[in-house]
């Protein structure tokens, strides 16, 4: 579960990274095999299941009403934006941390 300002929403686990990991390297441009690298450990993920997953990313981010994630035409995507993300346990009842 994420969290933005007092509205909260539901992700998997991989989507929360594909979210999270531009905004740890917004100095930078994230290419898909950055993506690829740093959350699925090198694995092969077709374009498709990235895609997937990457369409479920932007409309979290958008419900929210963060839309801070710029494409790149052929480089892949950045955060341009301030702040970041909280992730919350909903099982633990333990508050949101910061990743």
């Amino acid at each position: 579960m994420i969290e933005a300002a007092s509205t909260r929403f539901s992700l998997v686990r991989d989507v929360f990274d594909l979210l999270h990991y531009p905004i740890r390297s917004r100095e930078r441009v994230v290419s898909k095999d950055d993506l690829i690298n740093a959350i699925w450990n090198c694995l092969v993920v077709s374009d498709a299941a990235l895609t997937t997953r990457l369409n479920a990313a932007r409309t979290a981010a958008i419900s929210v009403g963060n839309s801070a994630y710029q494409n790149t035409a052929a480089q892949g995507f950045r955060f341009v934006g301030t702040g970041g993300w909280k992730r919350r346990d909903p099982q633990a009842g333990q508050p949101p941390t910061t990743r």
